[in-house]
């Protein structure tokens, strides 16, 4: 098959007609002649030509064969002069004249479509040299309005190709591109814009690219980026509901609704009122009440269904059709918060029903009732530090089950810190008794908000606990009025004879807290193993603190008890030593008790320490183990003799303040009398005198001014020197004079 190139086949008129010439390369490829035969025979031609005629490029028309010329640097023969003589007959060899033309025509063709090409990507490389990356991140994120990556980048291109197109028609620059004429220029840029379909530059004709080139902004990149942004792009037009606002005429006011919404929105949400309708009635009414105060079109049913159905609308108007607890969990924002590191730092309590038993009534029948426990979890770990059941044949969750599931976590967690805590709003942690608990132990306790459960932690960590539930037969629901999918299969619950008795419900949720502590979790740790990673703050507990939870409560009057406080436990006498009794501590707790004859306070006590506490709960002392001696010498030890030592010690330094009293009763009294009761020797309380003023004047007087005074204070301390030198003669215990001194 002849495969013919651009260039391979020419047509030239002349007088005679067209004559058609072939390209030297046919010839070497089709009839298979050498270079040197073709060389020959141009040289024969040129031989047979007159000297003037042998100097064209197109030699004359001699009648001889072999006719050539050398046209655009390659050599052509004349089809025409082509001899076809045996034994080769070239002629024959080379298509028809016909169909030599027919071939070039087609070649013209095509070699003009590969120019149109060729001057295509010209133009359209061009236009890649304006595009900017910069006009796409204007179309995403900061036009008006924005556009997806997409739209972005036709908007981008379009913007690239206004560029470009201004640029090249200035000064004829698009002649670079092989085009004469700008007409030219515009008919190509036409042809490509037209079939890319640009947002912002869909042409179709040359005019409307003109028009579009015309009105382009010249300078200004954002005002050329906006350009192409057209007004169909959020405009209201179309729009008949909440275009045209009402106005109160007694103050001027525009109101936020229209009259279709005004009606709409109060039949969709009813304020102040437990009952909802479906859309179809609404609208019915809608309808009526429009016609009844407006002349306005009632919207369609379609469109008064997209209002109210509206994301934008629901959070408006679920609050007050749907209330405000389905509010906060489906439609109200909340906080996001990182994810703990440490234990201790936030614990979460919860309650909730579990596992099935059974139990008899009062007449014998054998019932069915779920094991409500409460769960202290730690929330970093999700460990189940603590848990306690509810009584066997209750449903209800008690302030005594919460102090057990506390005491148990406590435990757990080596009696160290815990910082917070979360509940919901049950009573088993609202009330009194349990606020008091929890605020005793915990750094900090938090109740979530009424009516916005999902922010309670414990929520979640009881839904994946009662994922561990499902697997036993004995576990009927999950939650309260749950939903079909979430209910008991009743094919499959088993009879309630079946069921485990109470304490052996109680086993099995021990059990299946312990299987689930330890369980391995996505990341091959288990809960009781995060759970031994501590908040770095974590310390021992306050004695005082595990006291308020696991010690013993009682009330003594401790008046008659001298300096000690007695209880009693299964027959037994437990006596604790009050500190610094004769130093101010029974004055304490004579102010805390209100100044009165007996003083009786609220003791809450170990084998080791007892706390004393007012009536009322305000801490005032901790009281250790009183130290005994014993009578005989016999079955003394160290211990003993020291507390002989301690307790004499005690008892001189009660002496020494009896005494120390009296005296300084005895000089007061003294000090009283007419000739003394002077501003420098004693003066009375003035209810305007500062402290600090009193206290001054008090000891200027006594130091400098009063001969009287210093003559008093000395005679005071002879006595008390003789005073303690007759006590040494009198030959005092050296014994406790040795302990004293230790």
């Amino acid at each position: 098959m002849m495969i013919f190139q651009p260039g391979d086949i020419l047509a030239r008129s002349e007088q005679g007609g067209t004559t058609v010439w072939v390209n030297h390369r046919l010839l070497l490829d089709f009839c298979h002649m050498s270079e040197n035969h073709l060389r020959k025979v141009r040289s024969e031609y040129k031989s047979s030509l007159p000297p003037s005629q042998q100097k064209f490029d197109i030699l004359p028309d001699s009648g001889s064969s072999w006719r050539w010329s050398k046209q655009n640097g390659f050599f052509y023969y004349a089809v025409n002069r082509i001899p076809n003589r045996a034994p080769k007959f070239y002629r024959d060899q080379l298509p028809s004249d016909s169909d030599l033309l027919k071939a070039m025509r087609e070649l013209d063709i095509k070699s003009k479509s590969d120019l149109s090409d060729r001057i295509k990507k010209d133009i359209q490389a061009r236009v890649a040299d304006f595009f900017s990356n910069d006009d796409i991140t204007y179309f995403c994120y900061s036009s008006e309005p924005t556009f997806n990556q997409d739209k972005a980048k036709q908007l981008a291109e379009a913007k690239a190709w206004c560029d470009m197109i201004s640029v090249y028609t200035e000064g004829g620059r698009f002649k670079r591109f092989g085009l004469k004429r700008k007409e030219d220029f515009y008919n190509v840029c036409t042809e490509i814009i037209q079939g890319k379909e640009l947002e912002g530059l869909r042409i179709n004709t040359v005019k409307s690219l003109r028009k579009k080139i015309s009105l382009y902004p010249a300078v200004g990149d954002d005002r050329q980026r906006n350009y192409f942004i057209s007004g169909k792009y959020g405009n209201d037009n179309r729009r008949k509901v909440g275009k045209f606002k009402l106005v109160d005429t007694v103050t001027g006011e525009e109101l936020p609704f229209d009259i279709h919404e005004a009606i709409m929105f109060n039949l969709y949400m009813n304020p102040g009122n437990p009952q909802k309708e479906d859309l179809l009635p609404l609208w019915e009414e809608y309808k009526e009440d429009l016609a009844e105060f407006s002349t306005d079109e009632p919207m369609a049913y379609r469109t008064f269904t997209q209002y109210c159905s509206r994301f934008d609308t629901q959070l408006r108007t679920a609050k007050a059709r749907h209330g405000e607890d389905y509010y906060n969990k489906q439609f109200l924002t909340y906080v996001p918060s990182e994810h703990l590191k440490y234990a201790h730092s936030l614990f979460a309590a919860d309650g909730s029903a579990t596992v099935a038993y059974k139990y008899y009534d009062k007449d014998g029948t054998c019932r069915r009732m779920n094991l409500y426990v409460i769960l202290i979890s730690d929330v970093a770990s999700r460990y189940i530090a603590g848990w306690a059941p509810a009584k066997e044949g209750l449903h209800n969750e008690t302030p005594r089950m919460t102090e057990q599931a506390v005491k148990m976590a406590i435990e757990s967690g080596g009696y160290q810190t815990m910082f917070e805590v979360v509940t919901d709003n049950h009573g088993a942690f609202t009330s009194e008794e349990s606020k008091d608990l929890l605020s005793s132990i915990f750094n900090k306790v938090r109740t979530i908000r009424a009516h916005n459960s999902q922010a309670n932690p414990a929520e979640t960590q009881f839904r994946l606990f009662k994922k561990t539930l499902k697997r036993f037969n004995n576990f009927l629901r999950t939650s309260w009025i749950a939903g079909i999918d979430n209910q008991a299969n009743p094919d499959f619950i088993p009879n309630n004879e079946v069921l485990p008795t109470y304490e052996e419900a109680v086993l099995q949720m021990a059990r299946i807290i312990a299987d689930f502590n330890n369980k391995k979790m996505r990341d091959g740790s288990t809960p009781a193993q995060r759970f031994e990673m501590k908040h770095p703050d974590c310390k021992p507990m306050d004695d005082r603190q595990l006291r308020s939870v696991f010690a013993y409560r009682t009330a003594v009057e401790i008046t008659r008890m001298r300096g000690f406080v007695e209880v009693w436990k299964a027959d037994q006498l437990y006596k604790f030593e009050i500190p610094e009794y004769f130093t101010g501590m029974a004055e304490k707790i004579a102010k805390a008790t209100g100044y009165k004859p007996d003083a009786k306070l609220s003791v809450v006590w170990d084998y080791e320490a007892a706390d004393l506490y007012t009536l009322e709960g305000k801490y005032l002392c901790t009281c250790k183990v009183a130290q005994k001696a014993v009578q005989s010498h016999a079955e003394s030890n160290e211990h003993t003799d020291y507390a002989i030592g301690h307790h004499q010690k005690r008892q001189r330094i009660q002496l020494e303040q009896a005494d120390d009293f009296e005296q300084k009763a005895s000089q007061t009294a003294d000090l009283l009398n007419a000739g003394l009761l002077d501003s420098y020797n004693i003066a009375v309380t003035d209810k305007n005198y500062s402290k600090e003023s009193y206290n001054a004047e008090m000891e200027s007087g006594m130091n400098q001014n009063s001969p009287v005074s210093v003559n008093v204070k000395n005679e005071f301390e002879n006595e008390n020197n003789s005073s303690r030198n007759r006590k040494d003669f009198d030959g005092y215990d050296p014994e406790a004079a040795a302990i004293d001194n230790l």
